[in-house]
């Protein structure tokens, strides 16, 4: 079962937004693969995701948390781990209020057995190839990763 890095950008919110939705909504924003391409296979229900963050491509790399993907109750946008609003009730709201924008379908990946850094949002040294989004974790970043937590 692979594992995947969810790269977030600067582009919705700041990184300690990002975290906060983690952790209080155990859900981390997520266009549509229809919107930004996903990579194939896609993600699947069960399967670990790291979020990473990374203000833009000059600067450090910190990890923001970690967890299982949880499966949606419906497939959706052409896959079975997105979810909106409908799905979970205040989702959107609590993004909303985070400082996210996006339309009444904005979606979402929701996680379980959620694990935040101790140290807040620690920065991850020589973590190298992780692209905007989504990425199948190979075993030298898992290596770094898993040092973290």
């Amino acid at each position: 079962m692979p594992s995947w890095t969810y790269y977030g950008t600067a582009e919705q919110v700041n990184a300690a937004n990002t975290q906060n939705l983690l952790r209080n909504q155990k859900a981390i924003w997520c266009p549509p693969p229809g919107l930004f391409p996903w990579p194939q296979p896609h993600p699947q229900s069960g399967e670990t995701l790291w979020l990473v963050w990374r203000e833009n491509l000059d600067a450090q790399i910190f990890l923001l948390g970690r967890g299982k993907i949880l499966g949606a109750p419906r497939q959706l946008f052409e896959t079975a781990v997105l979810w909106t609003d409908p799905d979970h009730p205040g989702m959107r709201d609590a993004a909303i209020h985070l400082g996210y924008k996006g339309p009444l379908n904005m979606s979402f990946l929701r996680l379980e057995n959620v694990c935040l850094p101790i140290n807040g949002m620690p920065p991850l040294q020589n973590l190298v190839g992780i692209q905007n989004r989504f990425n199948e974790a190979i075993a030298a970043q898992l290596a770094i990763l898993q040092k973290t937590i």
